[in-house]
């Protein structure tokens, strides 16, 4: 495990996703894509495999059944012509010709289609209430149509075509996180005595052997310049028993 993974999970308790418009996914996991980048959820999940972090159910969202984001809009639509160029208001119904339109069309108390002054409500006309009313069509309607507008590549559909698409959380488990308190004071304690030694830390890297084979080191410290460089290497190996002797004359090889 890297420095910057074992970081990561000491210092992450609980790794929840957030909303966002400007991912394609709609959503993101902040906190460790300080450490992991763009690649986030996927090291996410590699962690779980591999039993260091669990993952557990957060929310269900929609999602576009093209790209998969819940960044998603509802637009209104006029169920009749499909315009979105639809507006709300008090309705009025004017009896003697039929006409129904918002109130604000009748203007000085006249109807726009016959022009004929309103009476009285109850006697020439009625208000059945809150209604639509599209500008391209005429059509009035209570329930306007309603459809998923996907941010991110644009696809229109119904809720009932949408993806079904579950976010996690990801959490250390207790356990894992003694056994990091160990590996980091072990680390503090190597790079505390060394320097007493007047070597320096140098970050793990991938370094050249002797046979020319690369090799990552878990510690790299070195002393002195030119020919007179002092450089050593140093590998752990943890286990739950004793580690078997054929694995730890493995530890030499990279050396050579």
């Amino acid at each position: 495990m890297s420095e910057g993974t074992k970081a990561f999970i000491k210092g992450a308790k609980v790794i929840v996703p957030e909303r966002t418009s400007t991912k394609p996914k709609g959503y993101r996991y902040p906190v460790a894509e300080e450490y992991f980048g763009e690649d986030a959820e996927s090291r996410l999940n590699e962690l779980v495999e591999q039993g260091l972090m669990e993952r557990t159910f957060y929310q269900r969202e929609l999602g576009c059944p093209k790209c998969g984001s819940i960044n998603l809009i509802v637009r209104f639509y006029c169920p009749k012509c499909g315009s979105t160029h639809i507006v709300k208001g008090e309705v009025i119904e004017h009896w003697p010709c039929g006409y129904v339109g918002p109130e604000s069309e009748f203007k000085d108390g006249k109807c726009p289609k016959c022009g004929k002054p309103l009476k009285k409500i109850g006697v020439d006309y009625s208000k059945p209430g809150p209604m639509f009313k599209c500008m391209e069509c005429g059509e009035v309607f209570q329930n306007p149509a309603d459809k998923l507008n996907c941010a991110n590549c644009g696809e229109i559909f119904d809720k009932g075509d949408a993806k079904e698409v579950i976010l996690y959380a990801y959490r250390i488990t207790p356990k894992l996180e003694e056994e990091l308190d160990v590996a980091l004071a072990q680390r503090s304690y190597l790079i505390e005595n060394l320097t007493k030694m007047g070597f320096n830390i140098e970050n793990p890297e991938n370094i050249y052997g002797r046979s020319g084979v690369k090799h990552y080191f878990y510690m790299v410290a070195s002393r002195g310049t030119g020919i007179l460089k002092l450089r050593i290497v140093i590998e752990i190996l943890s286990a739950y028993k004793e580690v078997p002797v054929d694995e730890v004359f493995s530890l030499y090889a990279p050396s050579m």
